[in-house]
Formats: structure tokens, sequence, C-alpha cells
């Protein structure tokens, strides 16, 4: 359950996440999109096996997301930079650990909620030709080495293949609002 919550906006799953050794993405570059206070379920892919509510609080150009009901699991920093150019509500999500570890996801509107995906796994069996973008891991982890790699990725894969496209990822989240403050969008 522990490992399910950093999955939400740190973006790991089974260590295979989309990834960087250092933040590629400033506080100047950050989007302020979700309410303060806004409350969203979390809800794990279509079959929604797994559900939680989250608490976004801002703090300074970011949110730290609060699992709401369960004390046994650490808040997460997050920044959302939005993706220019693209007519969709589309963000990077960049968390930083503790222990400097770097991952990110793709996030996009849907309906009244977000969805967003977290590794290559939402590609199934037609996972993209990385190479130039990010490097390769185990188990299927993608580390990017550039911010401009991460958003030419995005653009390249994930806006023609799910936001546009229409197809649903193999693999992904979704964030559905549950209080008024996330009902009514960024303020």
């Amino acid at each position: 359950m522990k490992r399910l919550l950093i999955l939400i906006v740190a973006c790991i799953v089974s260590a295979c996440a989309f990834s960087s050794e250092a933040p590629l993405f400033s506080g100047r570059e950050a989007a302020l999109p979700i309410r303060d206070g806004a409350q969203f379920a979390w809800i794990e892919g279509e079959n929604r096996s797994e559900q939680r509510s989250l608490m976004f609080r801002r703090e300074g150009r970011g949110y730290v997301v609060v699992p709401v009901g369960r004390g046994e699991d650490k808040p997460m920093h997050a920044m959302f930079v939005a993706i220019r150019g693209t007519r969709e509500e589309d963000y990077v999500v960049q968390t930083q650990f503790d222990d400097d570890a770097v991952a990110y996801a793709f996030l996009w509107r849907r309906g009244d909620g977000y969805r967003m995906i977290v590794n290559l796994g939402a590609f199934g069996d037609k996972t993209p030709d990385v190479a130039g973008l990010c490097e390769p891991k185990s188990y299927g982890e993608c580390a990017f080495t550039s911010r401009e790699a991460i958003v030419r990725f995005y653009r390249a894969y994930v806006l023609p293949a799910f936001v546009r496209g229409g197809a649903a990822p193999a693999e992904y989240m979704e964030l559905q609002p549950e209080n008024e403050a996330a009902r009514r969008g960024r303020r």
C-alpha cells in the first residue's frame, strides 16, 4: 500500500518509472492547475483495483500531496509543468525524493479529473522506440537527460496515442474530484 502512494505523484511502479538523475524543471516553469485544498480520488486503472483519497496543498510553486486518513503514508512533493503548445491541459509532474531520486508522470485532463501514466508499461506491447529521448534501464525504467527530451517524448508518443488518439493506456491512474475545490479547478 505504501508503495502505491509513491506511485501517485512520485511515479514509481515496481521500479519502472520515468526518471532523471537530477530535477530537469525549475520552479519558474511550474504551473498550479489544482486549487489549494482540492481532494481527489486516486483510482488505479480500468479495473479500479485500488482507490484512496488525496489532498493537494499548495507549497511555494508546487504541491504537497497528502493521503487522507492514511497516517502511515508520507506526503509527497510535486511540481506541475505545463506542456506548451497543446490545446489540452497537459502536464509533466516532477517529484523529488529525500534520497535525491527524481521521477516524472504525464498527466492530462479527462472529464472532471485527470489521467496519468508513470512508465513505459502504459504502452503495453507497443513500447515506443525511446532512443535519443531517454535511456532504457532495467525493468522498463526510462531515464531522461533533458527537459526537452521529456517534452518531445510526450509530443511524439503520449499525446497522439492517449490524449488525442483516444486509446486507453495499458497501465494508468485517474484522479477524480471528491470535493468542491477539486471540481472548481484552478485558482
